[in-house]
């Protein structure tokens, strides 16, 4: 419910600039219902399970090309349709970005198609460690006729299914004690590690390829809560030595 509001609330949002409508009809709106919510816990991992996750992923790239796109989804926040959409010639070893541009419609099997918004067409900066993982494998594995990066020949539409990287991401949090998540749970465990190490939300939101910072706010409000308790404290302490 609250990711069909966010929807169609900057949906609105975009008809009122725009002057298609006069007035924004979602202001005020609430949501309710009897079901209770999954918890935002489940969804995601903390710092430092994060941290164990992927040294686990690191130990183990030598055993199939999973364990690099887990470490790529944990590193840099993108979908797993973008993941699979990556090909060789996105990534930049001299400035060390890799460029987000096209998706993998893994739910349908139609193949590479268009990202889901204009925003979602970005460049990652990404750190020299991951990115001497990625070039280390593409030094080691000859490229395909598609040039993509992950590539499963067996396939028609030649991709990883997410069952399967999901059954090595669960094997490997199992072999941690660490509760499971999903493949798209990396995906949130990247955008909430920023968050909680106070990465200015306008960047995360730039990073995460949402459309606008409400997307972000709204779906990491619980994570922005409790930030905003030590941003209190922060400032109480700033304020107190201002007038020492």
């Amino acid at each position: 419910m609250r990711k069909l509001s966010t929807h169609v609330r900057a949906c609105v949002l975009e008809a009122v600039d725009e002057g298609r409508i006069r007035v924004d009809f979602t202001r005020g709106v609430e949501l309710n219902s009897k079901i209770k919510e999954n918890t935002e816990a489940v969804k995601h991992l903390n710092y430092n399970e994060s941290k164990r996750l992927l040294k686990e992923l690191v130990q183990h790239t030598q055993r199939c090309l999973l364990y690099l796109l887990l470490i790529l989804a944990l590193q840099s926040g993108m979908r797993y349709s973008e993941l699979l959409g990556l090909k060789r010639t996105d990534f930049d070893f001299n400035k060390n970005t890799i460029k987000v541009d096209r998706a993998m419609d893994y739910k349908k099997g139609t193949g590479l198609g268009t990202l889901k918004t204009t925003q979602a067409y970005r460049t990652l900066d990404m750190n020299e460690w991951t990115m001497n993982l990625a070039k280390q494998y593409f030094e080691q594995i000859p490229p395909n006729i598609l040039g993509l990066v992950f590539f499963n020949p067996h396939s028609k539409p030649h991709m990883v299914s997410n069952e399967r990287a999901y059954k090595v991401l669960k094997e490997a949090l199992d072999r941690l004690n660490i509760q499971r998540i999903t493949v798209h749970g990396l995906r949130h465990t990247h955008i909430s590690v920023l968050l909680y190490l106070v990465v200015n939300v306008l960047y995360v939101s730039k990073c995460a390829g949402h459309a606008d910072t409400n997307i972000t706010m709204s779906t990491y409000a619980h994570l922005l809560a409790e930030l905003q308790e030590t941003e209190v404290a922060k400032t109480l302490k700033l304020m107190k030595a201002m007038g020492q």
